[in-house]
């Protein structure tokens, strides 16, 4: 027989039971599985009936408005229900929560008013000391912020009262402050928050200025990692200015582990209504990345940019950077649009004698913010066909002076000026969408055009114009490759613009104009209400005749000339600078041809040649003006074969001229030359009076040069002409 072998010691050894006897555990396992769950499943329930029949709604809304006042000092009041519900979550519902503003405030009009909340809260993870909520809902939140005439909001802690939640006394804990525990706080966690039909409203009472969001739906889903997707909706309407206008966003919040946050904009959509922003503008969208860093190690919270696209009907721009809360900001920017467009969807529509004026622009350059300045540098921009590029430092603080160098291209001013219809043209101000596109009209009532209550008048669009010049404070290099203006043209231009306190200088102003080097200087003074004018020039070898031909579209002479002068003027308009148009110049002009349709007899033209007739060597001449009138006393002409002098007036408020010339031709009396009327539109002609005398003064000179024979018989002849002459 064979001996049995010993038993490991990690082995034990289970008998294994008969058949019968599985058959008569198991159904006791289950009866003891039943009765433990429906135990529990009891417990719970009797926990649940004996908390709801514990539970006075009464009490818990008295404490819980109690404690809000607590925390608030603000009166609190809850005027609806308040539901608990602890299975299978622990839920809190209450309707009409109202917060006081303070008492003897300006507005009595609630702080606050919710008119349902409710929020449900898992039971089981508190036991691990976590807070999660499956969603917290809010709906009719209504949040009135007022600012009274002393500037006090009713939003602020009364006065020596801070909000801040109550701490536990040492007498209530029992320990002092020392011996507390540091007991960690519990973690949160939240799947869903949900706002429906909010209102925000900022007013001031002082300035009449208000700003109202309604229609506020926003609701945000959470993951496990706390990343949410984010939807809003709604309408912000204001009142000086006036405005309606629709937004709507849908985003992505993503939190990072180093502390930052990203908020990815799919895209925010801004959609106005009514008011300084017309529905006419149509939809503008934003999309792009803010990742907002938060401050540490010294280092300040930045928000950086990238990839922000802005799409409008008539523009898109694209800008990176960041900016920082040190005041701060490295920005890159590029911008494509028709600012034609852009104005006519604001309802200002251009007559331009160019009809695709203003029709394209781009733009980029980088914007840097560092302390109190700011600077635009590598600026390169293109308005139709011109040019601008430069850098330009602005002062954020301080009376320092806007600083940079700018170079401007080709400008032809003609493309911009005023078609045929500019006197048709109107501006609507405003410009309206289809009615379906305005949901609520809600929007402000118009602000009026006079303060009632001070009896002055509002500001006339001038009058801001003036304002804002005069804050100018400006130290800016200024060139331009060409300047074209109603046919008047000038190259090369150079000059250094400065401007403070309303007086605006451009010195030195250099130039060539057609074809002559030109230096002065020029300035625009509107410290006043009756802007002045003045204007120094010194100009050699100028093209004269095309000058003369720009300016009147007709080529009459050829002339090289040399201009010097110094001229004022004042007024806000053509006929007042006439009015008031003073100095004195002096002109040289050498080389002079005329042209058909000159001033030139043609009786003399016939007699002496053509050449010689139209051609002239010099002219100079001296203008003194005062108050618009014009006198010439020693205008001088030389020629080969013809010299003149002439003297007269040239009044520009009265569109009048009057000249007398004297023309001295080889061989011919004097002719007088007579140019009077209308400044536009002048008349010429020879004196019948004056050129009878001189032809006989001529006469006479011949007949008392006796001939051979018969001289005594001539010399009395001529001596009866003598004493027919004046």
């Amino acid at each position: 027989m064979l001996a049995q072998p010993p038993l490991s010691c990690h082995h034990t050894a289970n008998p294994v039971p008969a058949a019968g006897h599985t058959e008569n555990v198991m159904p006791r396992l289950m009866r003891f599985a039943l009765f433990t769950f429906a135990a529990i499943i009891a417990i719970i329930l009797f926990v649940v009936m004996a908390a709801r029949l514990a539970f006075d709604p009464e009490a818990l809304r008295n404490r819980a408005a109690t404690a809000l006042a607590e925390v608030t000092g603000r009166s609190v009041s809850i005027s609806g229900p308040v539901t608990l519900g602890l299975w299978p979550r622990l839920a809190v519902d209450f309707e009409g929560l109202a917060v006081a503003p303070p008492e003897g405030f300006a507005d009595a009009s609630p702080l606050l008013t919710i008119g349902k909340a409710d929020a449900s809260l898992r039971i089981i993870p508190l036991f691990s000391r976590r807070m999660e909520f499956d969603h917290i809902r809010l709906e009719g939140l209504h949040i009135n912020l007022v600012r009274d005439a002393d500037g006090n909001g009713n939003w602020t802690p009364p006065a020596g009262r801070p909000i801040t939640p109550p701490v536990p006394s040492e007498k209530d804990s029992g320990a002092t402050p020392s011996a507390m525990p540091d007991v960690p706080r519990p973690a949160f966690s939240l799947q869903r928050l949900e706002l429906a039909d909010a209102t925000l409203s900022l007013r001031d009472i002082a300035t009449g200025e208000s700003i109202r969001a309604r229609d506020i739906d926003f609701v945000a889903d959470f993951d496990a990692e706390g990343k949410a997707a984010v939807g809003l909706s709604l309408v912000l309407a204001g009142e000086r200015p006036t405005f309606s206008t629709g937004l709507a966003l849908d985003a992505t919040v993503t939190p990072r582990a180093d502390g930052s946050v990203s908020l990815e904009l799919a895209p925010l959509a801004i959609t106005p209504h009514s008011g300084v922003i017309p529905a006419a503008v149509g939809q503008t969208q934003l999309r792009g990345r803010l990742n907002i860093i938060p401050a540490k190690e010294g280092q300040p919270a930045r928000l950086t940019i990238e990839g922000m696209n802005l799409t409008a009907p008539f523009m898109t721009a694209t800008v990176d950077g960041s900016l920082s809360a040190a005041r701060e900001a490295s920005l890159s920017f590029a911008l494509e649009g028709s600012p034609r467009k852009g104005l006519a969807a604001f309802g200002i529509l251009l007559d331009t004698r160019a009809t695709d004026a203003l029709d394209k622009a781009t733009a980029k350059g980088d914007v840097n913010v560092a302390g109190q300045k700011l600077q635009l540098s590598g600026m390169d921009a293109l308005i139709d066909s011109t040019t601008f590029k430069g850098d330009v430092l602005i002062p954020l603080s301080g009376d320092t002076p806007v600083k940079g160098t700018v170079a401007l291209g080709d400008i032809d001013i003609d493309r911009y000026l005023p078609g045929k219809d500019a006197h048709k043209m109107k501006s609507s101000g405003t410009a309206s969408g289809p009615p379906s596109d305005q949901p609520k009209a809600d929007a402000p009532p118009a602000s009026p055009t006079s303060d009632k209550a001070s009896g002055k008048p509002a500001a006339t669009k001038d009058d801001t114009v003036l304002a804002t010049l005069r804050k100018m404070h400006l130290d800016m290099d200024i060139s331009c490759t060409r300047l074209s203006v109603s046919g008047f043209v000038m190259h090369d231009i150079a000059t250094r613009l400065t401007a403070k306190a309303g007086l605006f200088t451009a010195s030195p102003l250099q130039c060539r104009l057609y074809g002559g080097p030109t230096r002065g200087k020029a300035s625009v003074d509107i410290r006043t209400d009756m802007p002045s004018y003045a204007l120094t020039v010194d100009a050699s070898g100028v093209d004269a005749g095309a000058l003369v031909a720009a300016l009147t579209g007709k080529r009459t002479f050829d002339a090289k000339a040399d201009v010097k002068g110094d001229t004022r003027a004042a007024g806000t308009g053509t006929s007042d600078i006439m009015r008031t148009l003073s100095g004195r110049a002096r002109l040289v002009a050498r080389d002079i041809v005329l042209h058909e349709g000159d001033a030139v007899p043609k009786d003399a033209s016939a007699t002496q040649g053509k050449t010689d007739a139209k051609r002239f060597d010099l002219l100079t001449g001296t203008f003194e003006a005062d108050k618009g009138v014009i006198r010439n006393d020693d205008l001088v002409v030389r020629g080969p074969s013809a010299n003149a002098e002439a003297k007269g007036i040239i009044d520009l408020p009265g569109d009048n001229i009057g000249y007398m010339a004297t023309l001295h031709l080889k061989g011919l009396p004097d002719i007088p030359i007579r140019i009077h009327g209308r400044l536009s539109d002048p008349q010429y002609g020879v004196d019948p009076a004056r050129m009878v005398v001189n032809t006989l003064k001529e006469a006479v000179k011949v007949i008392e040069k006796p001939a051979e024979a018969g001289g005594k018989a001539v010399q009395g002849l001529g001596d009866v002409l003598r004493n027919l002459l004046p």
